[in-house]
């Protein structure tokens, strides 16, 4: 095959502009986030984002409403509420908001951090527009929510930097099993104590803070659709604990993304 000189020449420096303007391919977005934040696109302590979301889930949904994190306005100074139902694992879970904004004070291990900006979910126990009698109407239902998500509008800051391209951290769980209080439960139902769920969202997993005090925001709203009207404004005044040899196993798994 003759090769064109000129027509390689001409590729060959297009290709060094986009480099130079910092354009680069979809997948290779989250290079950018390496030193804050797990990539999006690959496995973090041998989980995907999905995964970890259907995690999260299962966490919050199994907490009595009367002491859920979502439930948890800022009045508990002490930070005992994050840590309620958290198991001793490689991730540490933050929650979102049911109560409208809220500014709490929480202590951290040094492990990787799970934060929802802004999630859903559909299951078989809670009625329209949450509600979806198999796996495939639960993903279509938990998408359709999130579709009303002002991507624009996500916001995620760790110490006062602005984590950019949030877009790119949408997942979607696969379908999970989860229980339920029998009574006393987020979902407000009573009686049941387990269901089937998907969930969607976007989500950051941060990489283990330095040990010490660090401040992180999030915020993000629904604007369209069932979900209209919903949104997100958290501040989490963290302390972290300090250093775990164990959780750099996160960072390992992270190096290959």
């Amino acid at each position: 095959m003759k090769i064109n000189v000129k027509q390689w020449q001409v590729t060959v420096a297009a290709v060094g502009m986009i480099c130079i303007l910092g354009v680069v391919p979809r997948e290779g977005i989250a290079l950018d986030y390496q030193p804050v934040v797990f990539s999006p696109k690959k496995a973090v302590v041998g989980l995907t984002y999905g995964s970890w979301s259907a995690a999260w889930w299962q966490y919050v949904l199994s907490i009595p409403s009367s002491n859920n994190p979502l439930n948890d306005d800022g009045s508990d100074t002490t930070g005992g509420v994050c840590g309620v139902g958290q198991l001793a694992g490689p991730v540490f879970f933050l929650a979102g908001s049911f109560v409208g904004s809220a500014t709490r004070q929480c202590t951290v291990p040094a492990v990787p951090l799970f934060i929802p900006i802004i999630n859903a979910e559909c299951s078989d126990v809670e009625d329209p527009p949450f509600f979806g009698s198999n796996a495939q109407e639960r993903r279509v239902c938990a998408a359709k929510l999130i579709d009303g998500v002002d991507v624009d509008g996500l916001e995620v800051t760790v110490d006062g930097k602005s984590l950019p391209s949030l877009g790119y951290f949408r997942a979607q769980s696969p379908d999970f099993k989860f229980t339920l209080p029998d009574m006393d439960n987020i979902l407000g139902l009573e009686n049941v104590t387990s269901g089937n769920a998907v969930s969607d969202g976007y989500y950051v997993m941060l990489r283990p803070l330095s040990p010490g005090n660090h401040v992180i925001q999030v915020k993000g709203a629904c604007v369209s659709g069932d979900c209209a009207g919903f949104s997100q404004d958290v501040t989490y005044e963290l302390t972290v604990a300090g250093d775990d040899d164990d959780t750099n196993g996160g960072d390992e798994d992270a190096d290959n993304q």
